[in-house]
């Protein structure tokens, strides 16, 4: 059952780990140009 999920529901997944990928690259280009 679990090997199949509608696609809202990955979607709705995928949007909520996004954002946290954002912050987690964002920090990392602010580290870079500070260095």
């Amino acid at each position: 059952m679990a090997a199949y999920a509608p696609a809202g529901i990955v979607l709705s997944r995928f949007e909520q780990v996004m954002p946290s990928l954002n912050d987690i690259f964002i920090e990392e280009v602010s580290n870079i140009r500070q260095n």
